[in-house]
């Protein structure tokens, strides 16, 4: 997919939107890559350990040949890859989806675990003839984080990229928001930068972004049938007023039928994925509603887990096809 391509999906604003929110929450900056590792979106920023060493050739080399082993695993399994991209420095890289397919990835920034290494620190700085204390500055300035917390982090993004991409391929409400942001794209841009003053935890610039579209999104552990995550909109279509009310909660419980959830995991395990599912859903103050839902089973690799990763909207108390 070329830059061009990626336009008539969202605009170049809301693609650079995404990445700084989430470089602003988490302290890691992101890139956009086609299938062959190309860039399509260059983040805003880049860490002073990359300035550092990027000019030298043998360390493009290695990282052009990291990517494309990371871009070949991520294709096969479907699932985001944790990889070492210089040495004591770690990234990740995270499918985008949309009908299903991957059709590029966001490329974290580099991020430690520790403190140097410094016998690794001394070597490489010899190496690229880079002067040792200017080596170790570049390198305590990076951001600090676990294995899980790097995990957790290209979850999330991989989570808000595919939706937003796959809410836009389906046609839905998204799609008119961004009409409107092409045609006020600079009125857009000045509220971002007043906007991003304000948001002051990760918390904040999560929600703003898990939020910015009108249907459920959710998360569930297939296995247990319980919620791992929803956004707002979502808690509100199913009759809560925040998503901590159903977190941890079995989903089937929101069903007037619970066999009819039962069925809809059948239909999830035998074909991966599930499109237009009609589910009737029972409001917690005994009022009855219908959603639709598109969902698909992810397998985890690092931990796992079976996640089914869904989108619903609200059809209301209408009657449809007997279920």
């Amino acid at each position: 997919m070329k830059v061009k391509d990626f336009a008539k999906l969202l605009s170049p604003q809301t693609l650079q939107k995404i990445q700084d929110n989430y470089s602003m929450a988490l302290g890691v900056t992101l890139a956009i890559k086609d299938l062959e590792g190309q860039t399509l979106v260059p983040p805003s920023v880049h860490a002073k350990l990359w300035n550092l060493i990027k000019s030298n050739s043998r360390v493009q080399e290695v990282f052009a040949e990291q990517l494309r082993q990371s871009i070949e695993k991520s294709l096969r399994t479907g699932q985001i890859v944790i990889f070492e991209r210089h040495p004591d420095c770690h990234a990740f890289l995270a499918p985008i989806y949309a009908s299903g397919k991957i059709i590029a990835f966001f490329l974290s920034g580099l991020v430690r675990y520790g403190n140097p290494n410094m016998e690794i620190a001394e070597r490489i700085s010899a190496t690229l003839h880079i002067d040792i204390d200017d080596y170790l500055d570049a390198f305590l300035s990076l951001p600090f984080f676990t294995r899980e917390r790097l995990e957790a982090s290209a979850n999330l993004i991989r989570i808000i990229g595919s939706t937003i991409f796959s809410l836009e391929d389906q046609g839905s409400e998204i799609k008119e928001i961004n009409v409107e942001i092409r045609e006020e794209n600079q009125k857009l841009n000045e509220n971002l930068k007043k906007a991003h003053s304000k948001l002051v935890t990760s918390a904040n610039l999560y929600k703003q972004i898990f939020d910015t579209v009108n249907d459920g999104i959710y998360l569930g552990d297939f296995d247990r049938g319980t919620f791992l995550e929803i956004n707002q909109a979502g808690a509100q279509i199913l009759g809560y007023k925040s998503p901590a009310q159903l977190i941890g909660n079995k989903v089937a419980n929101c069903y007037v039928d619970p066999d009819h959830r039962n069925k809809f995991e059948e239909a999830l395990r035998s074909h991966k994925q599930v499109s237009n599912w009609i589910a009737h859903i029972r409001l917690p103050d005994g009022r009855e509603k219908f959603v639709e839902t598109n969902a698909t089973l992810i397998k985890e690799e690092q931990t796992g887990t079976t996640v089914i990763q869904g989108v619903f909207r609200d059809l209301g108390e209408r009657q449809h096809r007997q279920l």
